[in-house]
């Protein structure tokens, strides 16, 4: 199959990232993106994963577009509030490289084990940036060795929160449009197939426009994929995900305090709110499972946690499909976007499934003259398996719980967890013998954070009890980390107290 004629079904950020992305690596390709004028983009994924950097920086996007054109700031890390219990506790799960010069996440453990220290100090021992999190302030330059002990900056390491609208925009007007994609502002009506089902052509009021590989980034209508391809969605029944959502732009009331590197979820009683700080206003929403609360309710409860400004906000509906498309690529139909997957927005999946798709295609089609069934087999494997570990991960956030205040938290703790790979690694570090515990452990990563903000520490009182046993697998410096752990934390202040506070880094890009 040639695919010399690209057509992309729907615009907002699916649409204009897919056109992007193709533009940028078939530049002699004839790509036309056909977007709706009365179709409004669902605008809930204004926070990103670090993982839209690879993205960015292989569209060559410097990050002054972000901050000037799309209304950028930065995020450093995700805080979760009354996860684990409705209590007002959270805990942060920051990006970028933990500071291992002396210590490792095990050793903090063990000496967790030991002190009885706070979990939540995990970030503040661990983290470089734990400082920047706690006062708004912006790392500008990379931390020096001399203080922390790791490279951690802006450029590599921070996602973005940015207003979802100016985002596309940017796209469409400064990055596809000079470079030679079409735009065609209209409705999709029709489409035409030929004998063996592929899209031949779609049909508009201004006339029909063919094309020989199409883009479907039409959302849950799925208009392309289900709508022609009879392609199934098929759903996700785990009851930690949530279907719908009250979404919302709150003004600031005190910028200073209120404009922080960080996205806020807060769990209430059905769900969880977003708060997402850009640089004009917050974006935030409450996430909830409507099979517990009607859609009355949920918004009666939004309110209330919103407080007197939700008399000055104006509230949209947004029903969700948790879920994929059982093939991503059907014949000359590519879903893109929430035609393709969905999981519900807790780890701003929204974005990032588009992006890492988008640059699994490339890798998958660069290079060629034409494309196979194999090519869309591939694909279709690669981004499935990614895709379900990315949803076991957003499980985890919520499979630890202590909450049972409403039916639905006590759901959650008494449904049934598969036997993923993320959740079997999970169950070895709580199970496994003292001996194997370490190698384990420090090949979680980020889901450390989660372990930490559930109060849960891998060893036991029966692996502690052994700790003379296997000591001489740890640092000694296990048994006196407090000599390593306040002296870098004060040089942690330290520096951060040269770096200047959100408002004043990210207020010089829009005078």
């Amino acid at each position: 199959m040639k695919f010399d004629n690209i057509v992309i079904v729907g615009g907002g950020s699916a649409g204009w990232m897919t056109a992007a992305t193709l533009i940028k690596v078939f530049p002699n390709k004839n790509i036309t993106v056909v977007e709706s004028a009365d179709v409004s983009a669902v605008g809930v994924g204004e926070s990103t994963t670090q993982l839209m950097r690879r993205w960015q920086h292989f569209l060559e996007i410097p990050d002054i577009d972000f901050l000037t054109k799309c209304n950028a700031t930065n995020k450093l890390s995700i805080r979760f509030e009354n996860f684990h219990k409705k209590d007002g506790v959270g805990f942060h799960y920051p990006f970028g490289r933990l500071d291992e010069r002396y210590f490792n996440v095990a050793d903090w453990f063990a000496h967790q084990s030991l002190t009885g220290v706070p979990f939540e100090d995990l970030v503040s021992d661990m983290s470089p940036i734990s400082e920047c999190l706690a006062t708004n302030k912006v790392p500008t330059t990379p931390f020096d060795d001399n203080f922390v002990g790791t490279t951690w900056s802006l450029e590599n390491d921070a996602a973005w929160h940015f207003d979802t609208h100016k985002f596309y925009a940017y796209l469409r007007d400064d990055y596809c449009l000079p470079k030679g994609v079409k735009r065609v502002v209209a409705h999709v009506t029709d489409t035409t197939t030929d004998a063996d089902g592929f899209i031949t052509s779609v049909h508009t009021k201004q006339g029909n426009i063919t094309g020989d590989l199409f883009f479907d980034c039409t959302g849950f209508k799925r208009v392309l994929i289900e709508g022609v391809m009879n392609e199934p969605w098929v759903e996700f029944n785990n009851k930690t995900y949530t279907d719908s959502a009250w979404a919302a732009a709150r003004p600031y009331k005190d910028k200073e305090k209120e404009l922080r590197l960080y996205t806020n979820s807060v769990a209430l009683d059905y769900g969880w709110v977003w708060e997402i700080p850009t640089w004009e206003r917050i974006g935030t929403g409450y996430n909830y499972a409507s099979k517990y609360i009607s859609d009355e309710q949920a918004l009666a409860e939004f309110k209330e946690y919103l407080g007197p400004v939700a008399d000055e906000m104006e509230f949209r509906h947004i029903k969700m499909r948790n879920g994929m498309s059982k093939r991503l690529w059907v014949k000359n139909c590519v879903s893109i976007g929430l035609s393709g997957a969905f999981i519900e927005p807790l780890e701003s999946n929204g974005l990032m499934s588009v992006h890492e798709f988008l640059l699994n295609f490339v890798n998958i089609a660069e290079g060629k003259d034409t494309l196979n069934n194999f090519d869309a087999h591939t694909f279709n494997h690669v981004n499935k398996e990614q895709f379900l570990n990315f949803a076991d991960f957003v499980t985890i956030h919520y499979a630890m719980t202590a909450r049972d205040d409403t039916q639905y938290w006590r759901d959650i703790q008494n449904q049934e967890f598969n036997d993923s790979s993320l959740l079997q690694e999970i169950y070895n570090l709580r199970g496994a013998n003292y001996r194997s515990i370490p190698d384990r452990f420090q090949n979680l990563g980020a889901n450390t954070y989660m372990l930490a903000g559930h109060k849960i520490n891998p060893y036991s009182s029966f692996k502690h009890s052994n700790m003379n046993f296997w000591r001489d697998t740890f640092p000694n410096q296990i048994y006196n980390l407090d000599t390593i752990i306040k002296p870098n934390n004060i040089s942690k202040k330290k520096i951060t107290d040269t770096f200047p506070t959100s408002v004043e880094y990210y207020g010089q890009f829009h005078k």
